[in-house]
């Protein structure tokens, strides 16, 4: 068996799970803190969104440079400090640096695109 696709494969499955489980749960994340349904869903919507051109972007890129570790290793430490970001952003009257940042969050690949080129 090959080491290095099974690190793969649990840190994608990582990342799915805590992508999926905040898109499940964004309501519930930002309700109490007095945003509404409709806030919420936009939210969603542009870090999927975001999310869906940069995946696009940055498989078509790393199909040309094979720089498969180096995203892996760079996915890890931008989607942690990610998280500690998010934390600190959900407080009452943010909404538009939640936006931004949501949007930011779905546009990681390129992100991390920008730091495989640097690291290589």
């Amino acid at each position: 068996m090959n080491k290095s696709y099974v690190i793969l494969c649990i840190m994608f499955g990582f990342g799915l799970g805590i992508g999926n489980s905040i898109m499940q749960l964004i309501d519930q994340i930002v309700h109490p803190i007095g945003y509404d349904s409709n806030q919420a869903g936009v939210l969603g919507s542009v870090m999927l969104g975001s999310g869906l051109v940069g995946s696009i972007i940055i498989g078509i890129i790393l199909s040309i440079t094979h720089a498969y570790k180096t995203c892996l290793k760079v996915t890890v430490g931008i989607g942690t400090l990610f998280m500690f970001v998010m934390v600190y952003l959900l407080r009452p009257n943010k909404y538009h640096q939640l936006l931004a940042f949501f949007s930011i969050t779905g546009e990681r690949p390129r992100i991390i695109l920008i730091f495989v080129f640097l690291l290589k």
